[in-house]
């Protein structure tokens, strides 16, 4: 999340510090609670690397 705040920054975003006190990288909607989970990590991601931040604009892209 510090990764993509100061990205947020950069771009000249002023982002709230309440609304930073309450981020949470948990997302609740995709949990089964009585399942079990596979993860397949893509190889850059495994190799200490980051996925690309979602574009807000792209009505393409999911939203979690």
């Amino acid at each position: 999340m510090d990764r993509t705040l100061g990205h947020l920054h950069a771009q000249g975003l002023e982002i709230d510090p309440d609304d930073i006190a309450r981020l949470s990288p948990l997302g609740h909607i995709h949990i089964n609670m009585l399942g079990h989970y596979y993860f397949e990590l893509a190889e850059a991601i495994k190799a200490g690397g980051f996925r690309p931040l979602r574009n807000p604009d792209d009505p393409n892209e999911p939203f979690y």
